[in-house]
């Protein structure tokens, strides 16, 4: 699409008389078009829902009509080289009052230190986060603002949350835990062993269902349990979360202990609950249908349920009436049926906020015959509720079949019933939405682009013209850039610009042609950069280049095949050249004399008159010096009759002694302890990968081995021990040669990423040695395609020293994927590129109407291309 407007026309400076009255916005851009000279390009079909339009004015600019015309509409627009982009708007997401970003800090009681990886979250849900080095944090809330906050760190009391002032910072004090008696000085003679009040314990607070029943306390040596003999009671105790990995649920929990106490009369486990969640294990129909089932008649279904006053549409039913104990059972005296009971002579609303208020006492609730019990612990006091199922757990107590739903049924606030098969709603930590949106917002601030151009010709004659086309995409999306000119720059061997152009672009696709004056642009090796001004921001490695070699056109030109050997005689390395050369028709290029330079960059290293044989043939031998530049040899041919007949030849230089080897501990880092891949790349002389084997020793100890599987590159594993000092002797072609691997680290992390072909997801394993005070921090795991992070989840070791992590291939695109593991500072750890392939890429089939053509005959091509579905 072209405009013919002057090249100084914007529209901020374009001014027009309008006077449009019940008009489609198409048909008002068709009237702006004639006025103004400019250019609109759009979706039809955005277009065509805006109708009944009416607008006037006199001596209007077009920005200001625009402005006016698309403010009511989910369109905007892009000024590009006098035309004008309609699109479709980015949503911008508008929180309501009560879910504003909270900030705040953790601060130490009486000396305003700041506390450091205090755990932050709201209890019974899996939104959380940790404070920073500076005590810092930042949390997303909860819509339902009765659910309260719960600070927690190692060491200190625990503090609760419940009202945040409106736009201010959270300053929060911790004060230092100063322990009771019974909480230190458990005995060990206590009348039980810690075997059997363990077992009691696991019983009484995981529960005894199914769910109860997969549960595994990853933790438990830092639990404390003492038993009282004469009570027979046994209490719980840890400074730390308590850890409960749910396999069937798929959740991991955080349960923080308040009171845990198990008697023959009274059960009491209360406490602050965080779950984490695993996406992929989300994703499970047996977990989802697990989940689903535990959900149903639960406490928070109950709630949620009493809240909507939906109990009859949920199959709930209450009743009030007399109740006794049979044994340990409430039972109700009377008939349920008889003294059923509503919505309105439990709730009471206060404030906006809902209230169980019992005044008649227990209440007794049947949920497709399983019975359930609720009182309030104080007589007429009232139990608050929320939406989301969240209940006083300081009011309420819970009796029947829900009081018997422990830890082991645990479901976060979060998990909405009902959705089986469905995707889950993402939850994830305030951390990772910040980076999240640090990156979106970057990314859609300076959008990365990608340029590819198609050339005509792999090389080129003097005089030749070269033939381009550029296709300039969004680096993220790959759909059409916003660029609207490409730069051309083409380059000499020395770097010299020598010809300067600017590429215009339609819809990101641009055409061009450059012409090879032989004046400017002599026979020699040049290269071609091309760029736009957005990528100027993003250094050279967005650039593109492409170096060819243009040629002398004539019949006077020649034509050589050379080879090159490289010996070592005594003691110096010996360069042995056959050539053989030909008349451009190809002829040998008999008994000519030729004057011979040969060259490391521009210093010559040796000059010669030889002439070839009767077959053109010439052999060249002479001593490399052992400072030569292996990528720099050249030899120059002149005829010394006529100086304008000359030929350059590269000469390939590969000397063992100079081939590098690269070790890269995966991750980056060996840390004291940890079992690392080391993968390691072998590089020739002249840049090319070479075969390659060794032996890894410490203290002139062979550690282990390794061989190169593919052009120099191969890998090993390593366990590495603090103060070891490894060095690695490789082989290359009889030379051994020491290379020292990567020093050894005391703390730190490592991440190993195994990318099986067979299974539809990623597992990442994170192995750590930290010190206490970095291991109970938080962690951020993101994993990034194309400047997008597509997948970003919240690392917490807890004491362990593993974390693993599966993650489904289909949350990532095919191409490169870089997972990155970092602290909650966003200082980088490890780094980690995998490889995606979907096999989704097109299928193309191209077929010519004939086998055979005629000298100037018409070729026609039939074109099918298919998704990898096979679908056109």
């Amino acid at each position: 699409l072209c405009a013919n407007t002057a090249r100084s026309q914007t529209i901020s400076t374009v001014k027009i008389d309008l006077e449009v009255k019940s008009k489609t916005l198409k048909e008002v851009f068709q009237i702006i078009e004639q006025k103004s000279g400019l250019h609109f390009i759009y979706n039809e079909d955005l277009v065509s829902v805006y109708s009944n339009i009416s607008i006037s004015g006199t001596g209007r600019t077009v920005s200001s009509v625009l402005n006016e015309l698309l403010s009511k509409t989910n369109l905007w627009y892009i000024e590009q080289n006098n035309r004008i982009i309609i699109e479709k708007k980015n949503p911008v997401p508008v929180d309501p009052p009560e879910t504003k970003i909270i900030n705040g800090k953790i601060l130490e009681a009486g000396t305003d230190k700041p506390v450091k990886n205090a755990s932050i979250y709201f209890d019974g849900t899996l939104n959380g986060t940790s404070s920073d080095s500076t005590g810092n944090f930042t949390l997303y809330p909860q819509r339902n603002r009765q659910v309260p906050v719960i600070v927690n760190a190692v060491g200190y009391d625990t503090e609760t949350i419940k009202d945040f002032p409106a736009g201010k910072k959270v300053i929060v004090y911790l004060n230092v835990r100063q322990y009771d008696l019974e909480a230190v000085t458990i005995s060990a003679s206590d009348g039980m062993s810690r075997k059997e009040k363990l077992r009691i314990f696991r019983t009484e607070f995981l529960g005894t269902s199914a769910n109860a029943r997969s549960c595994e306390i990853v933790n438990e040596n830092d639990i404390r349990l003492s038993y009282n003999r004469k009570t027979k009671t046994i209490k719980a105790f840890s400074d730390k979360p308590i850890i409960v990995r749910n396999k069937k649920l798929g959740y991991t929990l955080n349960f923080l202990p308040k009171d845990l106490t198990f008697s023959p009369n009274r059960i009491m486990v209360q406490g602050y609950q965080f779950f984490e969640e695993d996406p992929v294990l989300s994703k499970d129909v047996k977990i989802q249908k697990a989940r689903e089932a535990t959900y149903l008649g639960s406490q928070i279904h109950f709630i949620r349920s009493l809240w909507n006053d939906d109990l009859k549409k949920n199959d709930f039913k209450i009743s009030h009436g007399s109740f006794a104990y049979r044994g340990n059972t409430i039972v109700n005296t009377y008939d349920n049926n008889s003294n059923q009971t509503t919505y309105d002579s439990i709730v009471i609303t206060r404030n906006g906020d809902k209230y169980i208020h019992l005044e008649g006492g227990m209440v007794s609730i049947d949920y497709k015959g399983r019975k359930s019990f609720v009182n309030t612990i104080i007589a007429g006091e009232a139990g608050l509720i929320s939406k989301s199922g969240y209940s006083d757990p300081t009011a309420l107590v819970w009796s029947g079949f829900i009081g018997t739903q422990r830890i082991g049924d645990a479901l976060p606030l979060e998990y909405k019933g009902g959705e089986i098969s469905s995707e889950p709603e993402p939850v994830m930590d305030v951390g990772v939405k910040g980076i999240i949106a640090s990156a979106d917002t970057l990314r859609s601030r300076m959008p990365a682009e990608k340029l590819y151009i198609q050339f005509d010709k792999p090389y080129y004659s003097t005089g030749d013209t070269i033939r381009l086309k550029a296709y300039l995409l969004d680096a993220a999306f790959l759909s059409a850039s916003r660029s609207g000119l490409v730069y051309l720059e083409l380059a000499n061997d020395t770097n010299k610009v020598l010809m300067r152009r600017m590429l215009p672009l339609v819809s990101g696709i641009g055409y061009g042609n450059l012409v090879l004056d032989t004046v400017d642009i002599p026979d020699g090796s040049y290269t071609i950069r091309a760029y736009t001004n957005l990528m100027r921001n993003f250094g050279e490695d967005l650039v593109f280049k492409k170096s060819f070699y243009v040629s002398r056109s004539s019949a006077q030109s020649w034509l050589v095949n050379s080879r090159s050997t490289l010996s070592n005689q005594s003691g110096k390395d010996n360069l042995r050249l056959d050539l053989q050369l030909s008349q451009f028709n190809k002829e040998a290029l008999r008994m000519q004399d030729l004057e011979l330079r040969v060259l490391d960059g521009k210093r010559v290293l040796l000059r010669d008159k030889v002439q070839t044989d009767i077959d053109g043939k010439l052999d060249v031998n002479f001593n490399l010096p052992e400072n030569a530049d292996g990528n720099k040899i050249s030899i120059v041919a002149v005829d010394p009759k006529d100086d304008t007949r000359k030929l350059t030849i590269p000469i390939p230089v590969n000397r063992p002694e100079n081939t590098d080897v690269q070790f890269m501990p995966e991750g980056g880092n060996l840390v004291n302890g940890i079992t690392s891949k080391i993968g390691f790349k072998a590089i020739g002389e002249d840049g090319k990968g070479v075969e390659v084997s060794g032996k890894v020793y410490s203290n002139n100890q062979e550690v282990t081995t390794f061989n190169s599987s593919y052009k120099g590159m191969g890998s090993f594993e390593l366990t590495p021990k603090e103060g070891e000092i490894y060095t690695a002797k490789v082989v290359v072609n009889g030379i051994t040669k020491d290379f020292a691997l990567p020093v050894v680290k005391n703390t730190g992390t490592a991440i190993r990423v195994t990318n099986s072909k067979e299974s539809d997801s990623i597992e990442v394993v994170i192995s750590s040695k930290l010190l206490s005070t970095d291991a109970t921090g938080s962690y951020f795991l993101l994993a990034q395609s194309r400047g997008i992070v597509c997948y970003g989840a919240v690392i917490r070791f807890n004491g362990n020293s593993l974390n693993k992590r599966k993650i489904a291939k289909n949350l990532l695109p095919t191409g490169i994927t870089k997972f990155t593991l970092m602290t909650a500072d966003r200082q980088l750890l490890n780094e980690r590129i995998i490889y995606i392939d979907h096999h989704d890429n097109l299928n193309i089939t191209i077929n010519p109407d004939k086998s055979s053509y005629k000298t100037r005959d018409s070729i026609a091509l039939a074109v099918e291309v298919k998704d990898h579905e096979g679908k056109p």
